[in-house]
């Protein structure tokens, strides 16, 4: 009959699962992750404008924050003060996840839900990472993972479910080594990655750290002198031309146009 298991009442748990999968959320949505070749690269930042470039696009994106020691996506995206779970209120969730539950619970700020990681040193439940994720998949049409360069439970699990990924990687020869390293981990996990570069005074430019990555370059990021401040004054980073334009490049590659 073609059929992937017979099932019968000793295993309801099991039958459980499945149907409220199958009732539960839309279906799967398109999963980008965001990694920086070194601290400081802005995979963060970028990360943020992806998500609000996908809002603004007409999609339900999802910001979902995998970096354990960033104190907090929602910072960057100026959410910091909207009532909501983070990851830290999941860690009694066993079992089934449910996606209509968590989009309900999670902050949404601009368009964008977030789910950041504590800044009170509170652990990660990492062990519920997967079905958490399952369930954002099923909310949300879009997810958008800021990862770190140094995977850790969390970062792998998020990375585990994302077709593509772009790397962050400034142009100096430092970066570049350093990017190397980050972008093994990250091609054992996703197949496709796409490179971001930032310019720096008197760097290599683009074409060098394209060839030497041997990777497609999606965009090239400039200086802002604007955008520290609106992050810092807690309006986000989506009001940087370069950035917007960096990351509609990044969802039109990913076929995520405006939403049907």
């Amino acid at each position: 009959l073609g059929a992937e298991a017979v099932l019968d009442a000793r295993d309801e748990p099991v039958v459980l699962d499945r149907l409220g999968a199958l009732l539960d959320g839309g279906g799967e949505a398109a999963s980008l992750a965001v990694v920086g070749a070194v601290g400081g690269a802005g995979a963060s930042t970028l990360a943020t404008v992806v998500a609000l470039e996908a809002a603004r696009r007409g999609h339900r994106p999802v910001l979902v924050d995998a970096d354990t020691r960033g104190a907090g996506v929602d910072l960057v995206l100026g959410a910091e003060r909207v009532e909501g779970l983070r990851w830290s209120a999941l860690g009694g969730a066993d079992g089934h996840v449910g996606a209509t539950r968590l989009s309900r619970l999670l902050p949404e700020h601009r368009g964008v839900a977030v789910l950041a990681c504590p800044r009170d040193g509170a652990a990660v439940p990492a062990d519920v990472a997967p079905d958490v994720l399952a369930a954002a998949a099923r909310a949300y049409d879009v997810v958008v993972a800021d990862v770190p360069r140094h995977l850790d439970g969390l970062g792998t699990a998020a990375l585990q479910r994302c077709e593509g990924a772009v790397l962050v990687v400034p142009e100096d020869v430092r970066c570049v080594a350093a990017g190397r390293i980050a972008l093994a981990r990250v091609r054992s996990h996703v197949p496709r990655v796409l490179l971001v570069t930032v310019r720096r005074p008197g760097g290599l430019g683009s074409g060098p750290v394209a060839e030497a990555l041997r990777l497609p370059v999606v965009a090239r990021l400039g200086h802002d002198r604007r955008l520290r401040g609106d992050v810092d004054h807690g309006r986000g980073p989506g009001r940087s031309r370069t950035l917007r334009r960096a990351s509609g490049q990044v969802l039109d590659l990913l076929g995520l146009g405006g939403a049907a």
